[in-house]
């Protein structure tokens, strides 16, 4: 920021006019004194009043407060600079009296209805200004008022010459500022009552009628050429004399007698005598207006400005500035719901949930990726990925990303200078070798000042160290064997050690000492710690026990037994009651050092346990463990949770056993040392290996970490110390801000979008598709609005008459969660309003999902791996552990029917179009039809597989790298050798959308065409190498789509594999069709989906944020959504953006033949209905499914034909050219085509 100007000063400090460098754009920032601070009670009131003034919004008539920035630790209000000054300025210097009598007259008509407006936004809001004066009214060179310094106004307030305080009120502090001479009777009153100690709860209270008050206070001053009254109490006198002389200049106007009127009623001393709002006040002042012009007042009615993410983006960084960061997040995700991709809100929610410990890095890195995706050559996501990659003190990534950016920027200021930053960003690297030890050096500490270091080694000495030179101070003789532990008192004055000699030593640094030597040990001594307030000691030995010692005296307080093998790492809480333990027994124990009780033991790691570290705050813990032999390569470095003794999660990265860990003082990284001869820096949220730190060339024992986490200290089996900076990431910006618009650019924004979008719906009513969608981008290109819900629903109007051109982007739209297993499957409603999901073992559920909300709308108890939906929404078909089908009634969530008959897991299920009939898929190798009404199984069908099937829960086949089945679990990817006997199976089933044919996944490797209606196996396709888990239909039937080592697409008819779609590694467990067969969706073990182009087999998009396995997707009929079902026990919702085209309409084209030819199909009668009493004969169950005679169809299945037909991108088609070929080719109707050669 540059200062250009001050533009106001007062008792509450003071007003400049700043130009922003980089925005180029001039602000308003209003900055307190001490004074002022201290009169609003203190930072918090402040912070509290600025609070108030950023919930008002955008609005014509209210000065905008852009953001608030705690620059030298003053909270600064950044707002709206406003160009022509006050309405105070206007009066005092005559402008608002300037041209004829009738203009004047007319201008301040014009400002008090503009300045009535604000203030009547301002009560909509809950809000009493309080303060209201022309001073606090800011006007624009072409007349517009502002209300200004909404909560900020409590100046200092200046008496006129010969008025005592006790004259006049001075401040209302309920909730602001007021100025004497246009406070109202009752705001004078409060200040009395609560001067007097009358109780809060009887004080008068403030309402909106005193605002109306000083408002016509302010009114009157313009008529009167300025104030003459000591306070608005006694303003009544001054008004009543006006009245009666008149104007004291010529140049003042006269005041119309409609406006008397109005005046005397609002400054009327009873509040309930005023007008009732403003409003009210604002029809008066409308009609006044007429009177004396003889016009309509010409301003449109103003409306509060829809917030854009970039203003909620501010306003976020504002609070957050504030010590507001539930606010803050909570507007972040206000943006994100506006814009998904919304750079700067994506980067501060990342920041605060990342520094929070709720996300990881690459989680915040990822997140970033994905918004750059939808941003083509927007510098500012480049730059917001550098901070990221800043902050996790990855410099090389961060300075690439960084010149890239600074270039792409046009050398913006910001970006240049945090490149700069991020070059002159240290490393973590060894700066001094501190040499000296004749041994290993096995312990080493930095005192709480972060001045010396002590070290203990074989050689059977402690050095005492000067950090900052690096020299030896002196050396502490008395151990006689190899010293394990030294700590350090929390005054840096003494220094307690442990040896192998089975004691404890208590020494003076400054004379190097022994003061004490402890009681013994009966075997060596590994791990010694003080307490916080350096009364008590804690030590651990190979004697198996923990034992507490009096400083002071150097007696045993108590001995804590309970471990199985020696101590070898104890630390106090910061509150010293209670202590944690590692032992080579390979549990950590929670003490309670009163009682000597063992409140908890941790299991989990199975190595010894060599080292432990408390964080700051003793809610976790890191462990380092490793093999009892050096040679051994075992090593665990785990956290754990102190509440639950929960491991939380392993660090990977050393390759050999871990021996010591330390905790950084943020409580966010640790640091290891290895017999890898590495240390290593970590994330502790993440797991994530920051750096590793290469030096030593013999094993590494012992690590600390100064209380400022600027350096590390480490020995090891080389007989050195070393010291390391340590590079823990640049703290980079909590929140970025936006560029600030100014009020009247958002409404312009706001009405030109509100304008194309009537166009568009205009063109919509006429057929013009295509200028309807030309309309709806171009107002989805306004800044604030690509991604405006609004638009885009009135997009996928529009594009339901065209046809899909290619992919643009898409994003994740929302999370449901509520499952308490791994999300087996999802399905969409047929209106795609709603969603179904099955929920695996342990939560056994369906649920039923409002997609426009994410509530779930009923559970259904009993799901487990597969759902169907009736197209209709009324029904559901879910299959269970138990091998049993269930039919659900969707309304009520009653269980309607229950289908027995396979003996193993079923693993598919599938309605019929008419939902009449069910098909299944189990471990059985049976596929199963079955009547829906009845229940009954109509139809076996057996698979002639001889290849092993799982029956396990959770597992499935895959084949090894030698061309060996393995066993997979499919929960974490783990594979495993052993040769299984196990029974074959099917695994998926589609059925075709005219319900003649079916479609199986089987663990044969095979894909299998079945005819519904005879049961005969039509046709095998071949070419998969694994089982086949997952299999689609296209909506046309001519295709089919398969998973199983890679996903297939087939050419039905033929059998023909036409491609397969390269570029994911990882194991596909989904795929799914577009309605149009354009595009495909799989969902896979690395977490991810993925949007395929059937044509090329070309992967156009990963989208990622699942956490686990995705186990199930599926797409809108409409192509707008896809929804995705995973391990991580949660469904995911993703809008999909596409480009269209919008081919002219026509009567007819030949691509749609299939998909009526479909409808003619399932509107043609079946042959014969089923017994209702009796078991049908097997020809009698072939009848039932032969469909047979003369389509018909109603005019509701018509309109349900066109709204497929857009679906599958034949939306352009003529209703009636439709019609016109149902006819026809229903009086040649003599049944589908069947598939050749089959």
């Amino acid at each position: 920021y540059e200062i250009r100007d001050v533009l106001g000063e007062g008792g509450y400090g003071k007003v400049y006019k700043v130009h922003h460098l980089d925005w180029d754009m001039d602000m308003a920032v209003k900055t307190p004194n001490e004074a002022a601070i201290s009169r609003a009670g203190g930072v918090e009131s402040f912070v509290r009043e600025c609070h108030t003034w950023m919930d008002l919004g955008l609005h014509e008539n209210i000065v905008t407060c852009h953001f608030v920035r705690v620059l030298g630790k003053v909270p600064r209000v950044f707002a709206e600079y406003v160009e022509g000054g006050t309405l105070s300025d206007w009066i005092e210097t005559g402008k608002i009296y300037e041209e004829s009598p009738e203009e004047v007259s007319e201008r301040i008509l014009d400002i008090a209805i503009q300045f009535a407006r604000g203030l009547e936004y301002a009560h909509s809001r809950g809000m009493v200004h309080q303060d209201v004066k022309p001073a606090n009214v800011l006007m624009t060179f072409d007349g517009n008022a502002k209300v200004s310094d909404f909560g900020l106004a409590g100046g200092a307030l200046e008496l006129p010459k010969g008025v005592s305080s006790e004259q006049v009120a001075s401040v209302d502090r309920t909730f602001a500022g007021m100025t004497p001479r246009y406070a109202s009777p009752e705001q004078a009153q409060a200040h009395a009552q609560r001067a007097a100690g009358v109780p809060r709860e009887n004080v008068v209270r403030i309402t909106p009628h005193s605002d109306l008050y000083s408002w016509a206070v302010s009114i009157f001053e313009i008529f009167n050429g300025g104030t003459t009254w000591p306070s608005g109490t006694v303003v009544g006198e001054a008004f009543r004399e006006y009245l009666k002389t008149g104007p004291a200049e010529e140049y003042l106007p006269a005041m119309p007698e409609s406006l008397v009127s109005l005046l005397s009623n609002c400054l009327h001393g009873d509040p309930a005598e005023r007008p009732k709002s403003m409003s009210e006040v604002i029809e008066n002042l409308k009609a006044i207006y007429g009177e004396e012009t003889d016009r309509e007042y010409s301003r449109g009615e103003p409306k509060q400005l829809a917030e854009m993410a970039d203003v909620l983006n501010n306003k976020a960084a504002s609070f957050l500035e504030l010590d507001m960061p539930d606010e803050a997040e909570k507007l972040w995700e206000e943006a994100l719901k506006i814009d998904p991709h919304h750079a700067e809100a994506t980067y501060g929610l990342c920041i605060q949930q990342w520094r929070t410990a709720r996300i990881t890095d690459l989680e915040a890195i990822r997140r970033m990726e994905e918004v750059r995706t939808s941003h083509e050559s927007d510098w500012v996501d480049d730059y917001l990925l550098g901070l990221i990659h800043l902050e996790r003190g990855d410099r090389g990534t961060a300075v690439k990303i960084l010149k890239e950016t600074v270039h792409l920027s046009g050398k913006n200021t910001q970006v240049q200078k945090t490149l700069k930053q991020a070059r002159t960003a240290g490393i973590p690297s060894c700066v001094r070798t501190l040499s000296g030890h004749t041994g290993a050096v096995y312990a080493v500490t930095i005192s709480p000042d972060d001045r010396l270091a002590l070290s203990g080694s074989s050689d059977n000495t402690i050095r005492l160290w000067d950090i900052k030179t690096g020299r030896c101070l002196q050396t502490l003789l008395g151990h006689s064997q190899t010293i394990h532990s030294v700590a350090f008192s929390s005054d840096s004055r003494f220094a307690l050690s442990g040896a192998w000699d089975g004691t404890l030593m208590l020494w003076d640094i400054n004379s190097g000492q022994c003061l004490c030597i402890f009681g013994r040990h009966s075997q060596p001594v590994y791990s010694v710690a003080f307490s916080s307030d350096d009364r008590f000691a804690l030590s651990g030995a190979e004697d198996r026990t923990l034992r507490l010692w009096d400083v002071k005296s150097g007696e045993c307080l108590r001995i804590l037994k309970g471990h199985t093998a020696g101590v070898h790492s104890v630390a106090f809480f910061s509150d010293n009651r209670y202590a944690l333990t590692g032992s080579f027994d390979q549990t950590l124990r929670l003490w309670d050092i009163g009682t000597g009780q063992c409140l908890r033991t941790f299991v989990g790691d199975t190595e010894p346990v060599h080292s432990i570290a408390l964080s700051p705050n003793g809610r976790f813990a890191v462990s380092g463990a490793a093999g009892e032999l050096p040679f051994e390569d075992n090593q665990t470095l785990a956290l754990w949770d102190i509440e639950t003794g929960r491991r939380v999660h392993k660090f990977e990265g050393h390759t050999s056993g871990v021996r010591s860990v330390a905790i950084t003082s943020s409580g966010r990284f640790a640091l290891s040392g290895s017999n890898d001869n590495t240390l290593r820096l970590w994330d502790i949220e993440s797991g994530r290996c920051l750096h590793t730190l290469e030096g030593h060339t013999k094993r590494v024992f012992s690590v600390a970490i100064s209380s400022d986490d600027r350096f590390a200290l480490s020995g090891g089996n080389d007989d050195t110390l070393r010291l390391w900076t340590l590079t823990l990431g640049a703290s980079s910006e909590r929140a970025v801000l936006c560029r600030v618009l100014a009020t009247a650019t958002i409404a312009d924004y706001e009405s030109h979008v509100h304008d194309l979008a009537s166009i568009a719906e205009s063109k919509l009513a006429l057929g013009n598709v295509a200028g309807a969608y030309d309309s709806i981008s171009e107002a989805m290109s306004v800044p604030g609005y690509s991604k405006s819900a609004k638009l885009l629903g009135l997009r996928a109007k529009a594009c339901s008459k065209g046809r899909i051109r290619a992919f643009l982007q898409g994003w994740h739209v929302r999370t449901f969660e509520g499952h308490t297993d791994s999300v087996q499957s999802v399905v969409f409603s047929s209106d795609n309003r709603f969603a179904l999901s099955a929920g695996w073992v342990k939560d056994r559920t369906l649920r039923l999902w409002d997609l426009r909300t994410g509530h779930c709308l009923r559970i259904f108890k009993g799901g487990v791996q597969s759902v169907a939906l009736s197209a209709n929404g009324r029904l559901a078909l879910s299959d269970a552990s138990d091998c049993k089908l269930r039919l659900w009634d969707i309304e009520t969530g009653h269980c309607l029917r229950t289908f027995k008959g396979h003996t193993e897991t079923v693993n598919s299920v599938a309605l019929s179009s008419d939902g009449r009939f069910a098909m299944s898929g189990a471990y059985d190798n049976t596929l199963r039809l079955w009547n829906i009404e009845t229940g009954q199984c109509l139809r076996v069908i057996n698979g002639e597989s001889h290849v092993p099937s799982p029956v396990v829960d959770n597992f499935g086949l895959s084949e090894s790298a030698d061309n060996k089945l393995q066993l997979c679990d499919f929960s974490t990817g783990q594979f495993f050798q052993d040769k299984l006997h196990l029974k074959p199976g099917f695994t998926s089933i589609a059925l075709s959308s005219d319900d003649r044919f079916a479609l199986s996944g089987s663990t044969d490797k095979t894909l299998r065409l079945w005819d519904i209606r005879s049961g005969r196996c039509l046709r095998i396709f071949e070419g998969h190498r694994d089982l086949v888990v997952s299999a689609s239909f296209s909506q046309d039937n001519h295709f089919a789509l398969s998973v199983a080592d890679k996903p297939r697409l087939w050419d039905v008819q033929s059998g023909r594999c036409l491609c397969t779609f390269e570029g994911n590694e990882s194991v596909v467990l989904s795929i799914a069709f577009s309605s149009d067969r354009l595009f495909a969706l799989s969902g896979s073990f690395d977490n991810a989906l993925r949007l395929w182009e059937i044509e090329t087999g070309r992967c156009l998009r990963t989208f990622e944020g699942h956490k686990e396995i995705v186990r199930s997707v599926a797409f809108s009929s409409d192509g707008r959504f896809a929804l995705s079902g995973s391990n991580d026990n949660t469904l995911r919702l993703w809008e999909l953006v596409w480009d269209y085209e919008f081919p002219e309409p026509a009567d007819w084209d030949e691509g749609a033949r299939p998909y009526l030819e479909c409808f003619l199909t399932l509107q043609t009668p079946y042959a014969a209905e089923l017994p209702a009493i009796r078991e049908p004969t097997q020809e009698e169950i072939t009848l039932a499914l032969t469909r047979r005679g003369k389509p018909s169809w109603a005019e509701e299945d018509f309109e349900n034909l066109l709204t497929h037909l857009s679906h599958c991108g034949y939306g352009w088609l003529r209703p009636e050219g439709v019609r016109k070929k149902l006819e026809e080719m229903t009086s040649d109707w003599h049944g589908p085509h069947s598939l050749s050669g089959t």
